[in-house]
């Protein structure tokens, strides 16, 4: 299995345990890791109410974070929470 394979496979088994509207970043903001498309289909399975974003990140792409960011606002009701190591664009994500 290819690692866009297996980073998909983990997306899905994310997805289906997102009872709790809990959506995890834990690696490189990037264009084919966790971007602003990840966020937005995750985004998109949570039930009504609040989400929480956990991130442990080392930052990565600027562009990608701030997409991200107007996707958070877009949403509404996201709040996040930093936990481990968050350097650069991860810090973004909290201003929206």
């Amino acid at each position: 299995m290819s690692f866009r394979g297996a980073f998909l496979w983990v997306i899905l088994a994310q997805k289906r345990k997102m009872a709790k509207n809990i959506i995890r970043i834990s690696g490189a903001i990037e264009r084919y890791g966790y971007s602003a498309n990840y966020l937005k289909y995750m985004l998109s399975g949570c039930a009504e109410g609040p989400v929480t974003l956990v991130v442990n990140s080392p930052g990565g792409d600027v562009n990608e974070a701030i997409v991200m960011g107007s996707h958070i606002a877009e949403h509404g009701d996201v709040t996040v929470e930093y936990v481990g190591y968050n350097a650069s664009a991860a810090t973004l994500l909290a201003l929206y």
